[in-house]
């Protein structure tokens, strides 16, 4: 079965707790951000794949090549939480992106999403389908969304910046709408 699924970073605290009450300030923000099921998250790569298992095992054996790296949040900008584009992270973007065997299904359906009687927008279709030529590679911004409002003034937010954490492991989710990350199908170590 075809599954939207997100290839990316679950956040350490304290990154995943400002990243969470950051969007709990958004009233009315498309989603706020939990610890269930709409994980904050960077994302390395998002399509559709055939088979999650295989996709799993691909992405099991790039990840051989990796040990653990640390990650820095640079700020906030708009809605999001900026994450310094070190080489390590963009070289396991590029990896992931290019070896996982993701898709583009004739007629994408809903159902590819992990709740299917939650809505899910035009945008969102498209943004998946189309991130690999769009959003990847140099057009790549390691982020985290922590909302939708971009009128939202974040200007007094007390938070110390830079914010550092390691990344020993990678998340396959599957996504929901506004590319959230809903569901973990499986977690993968970095050896």
């Amino acid at each position: 079965m075809v599954t939207a699924i997100d290839v990316v970073i679950l956040p350490s605290e304290p990154v995943r707790s400002l990243a969470i009450a950051l969007s709990k300030k958004l009233n009315g923000a498309g989603f706020v951000l939990n610890e269930t099921d709409v994980l904050p998250h960077i994302t390395l790569a998002i399509g559709f794949v055939e088979n999650v298992d295989v996709a799993k095992k691909k992405i099991a054996e790039i990840m051989k090549n990796f040990a653990p790296f640390e990650l820095i949040v640079e700020r906030i900008e708009g809605r999001y939480l900026i994450v310094k584009k070190g080489a390590e992270m963009e070289k396991l973007h590029r990896q992931i992106t290019v070896q996982t065997d993701f898709i583009n299904p004739d007629g994408i359906e809903k159902a590819y999403f992990v709740k299917p009687g939650e809505q899910i927008s035009q945008e969102t279709l498209d943004y998946t389908n189309n991130f690999k030529r769009e959003n990847s590679f140099g057009n790549w911004i390691p982020h985290i969304t922590f909302g939708w409002d971009d009128s939202a003034d974040f200007s007094k937010i007390k938070a110390r910046f830079p914010q550092k954490f390691m990344v020993n492991e990678i998340a396959i989710c599957q996504l929901g709408d506004k590319n959230t990350c809903r569901k973990v199908l499986a977690k993968i170590s970095l050896d």
